[in-house]
């Protein structure tokens, strides 16, 4: 017969279900703060790569940043009898050739089309090619993008297709995308340029690669040297002047478009440095449409995000309608001021009435 003494008890019981129960409580969130503090590492660790690839790129090419640079003039490698009739149709297929080499996809599985969208979305596979890397990449997609990272591992499943499996060669642009987003051309707000009948060059307000015309544009109204590889030295306040960052807030909570005055997120800075930055605390931009709200510096920038397949919004909402760039955008391109913002205007919703701390480019200097 067991001596009563060593029998487990109801209240023994009781007593380990209590401490299992302050073990959880205390151990989930320390393992959820760990995941969350890995995913923010592997983000910051992938930002300084791209840092770092960025500061190889421009030492051997002459201090000149990545970007697509194929040229108007240059033979076309898929028909040596014809040469390229435009920037953007020779960096199309620039962009083409390195997506087509990195997913091992044919010509006939992966059609190049003449359009803007290389240019804008796919300028960094010119870096990616530079570092060796492939597509899809992990050096290009945040831990906590639930829409790219299943494809790192072969799960295409949230692709969007016509039905049944996915066929990518419907697909094969989306899987060169990346979590970041990259300004490399510095004829943006204060260094557009356009060209009349003569050939002069004439300061344009509107030609804009974040434009809302640029979906209109084609290969005949893009002109020589709008896009390409630019200097390093162009970039005026490089330490504060924002290269690349992320479409959505994701380390600090839910998800949240990064242009929420609440978003939290590491910035990259032209250079090099990457830094945390709330978004009310960087400058709220203004409005580069003329030169005369660049003169006031207080017009600011409207522009509309709609709900996708990369991410959404708050509340659920289909679309939103920001009143300010932040730091994307209407910095004056290469020759902007984007952070920190003015002191005294951190945490509160851009004023018309009041003039930030930005560069004002109106006396010549743009």
């Amino acid at each position: 017969m067991r001596s009563s003494a060593n029998a487990f008890t109801l209240l023994d019981l009781v007593a380990c279900i209590g401490l299992a129960a302050v073990v959880s409580a205390v151990g989930v969130p320390a393992v959820r703060t760990a995941a969350s503090d890995n995913s923010l590492q592997r983000c910051r660790y992938n930002l300084r790569g791209l840092a770092q690839g960025s500061a190889m790129y421009t030492e051997d090419f002459g201090g000149r940043m990545w970007a697509l640079s194929w040229r108007q003039g240059m033979t076309n490698p898929s028909d040596p009898t014809k040469k390229f009739g435009s920037d953007m149709h020779a960096q199309s297929y620039q962009a083409g050739f390195a997506m087509r080499r990195m997913l091992n996809l044919t010509p006939d599985q992966s059609p190049i089309s003449d359009t803007w969208t290389p240019t804008i979305y796919y300028s960094h596979v010119a870096l990616l090619d530079y570092m060796g890397a492939t597509l899809p990449s992990r050096s290009v997609t945040c831990p906590l993008d639930a829409f790219r990272t299943p494809w790192l591992n072969g799960d295409y499943s949230n692709l969007p297709t016509t039905g049944g499996p996915v066929d990518l060669t419907l697909v094969w642009r989306w899987l060169a995308q990346m979590s970041y987003s990259a300004s490399v051309y510095q004829w943006m707000p204060s260094r557009q340029v356009a060209f009349n009948s003569n050939g002069q060059t004439l300061f344009s307000p509107t030609a804009s690669p974040q434009s809302t015309n640029i979906q209109n544009w084609n290969i005949d109204t893009v002109h020589t040297g709008w896009w390409g590889p630019r200097m390093g030295t162009d970039v005026r306040f490089p330490s504060q002047k924002v290269f690349m960052a992320d479409e959505f807030a994701r380390h600090n909570g839910a998800a949240r478009y990064y242009a929420y005055p609440t978003a939290a997120q590491d910035l990259m800075f032209y250079d090099g440095s990457v830094r945390f930055y709330r978004t009310d605390s960087t400058n709220p931009g203004w409005h580069p449409g003329s030169a005369s709200f660049r003169s006031a510096m207080n017009w600011r920038f409207t522009f509309t995000r709609y709900a996708d397949l990369t991410g959404g919004l708050d509340n659920n909402k289909a679309s939103e309608t920001f009143a300010a760039g932040w730091y994307r955008w209407t910095r004056g391109g290469l020759l902007g001021w984007d952070v920190p913002r003015l002191s005294s205007m951190v945490g509160k919703p851009p004023s018309a009435n009041v003039v930030e701390n930005e560069l004002n480019t109106s006396s010549g200097a743009w």
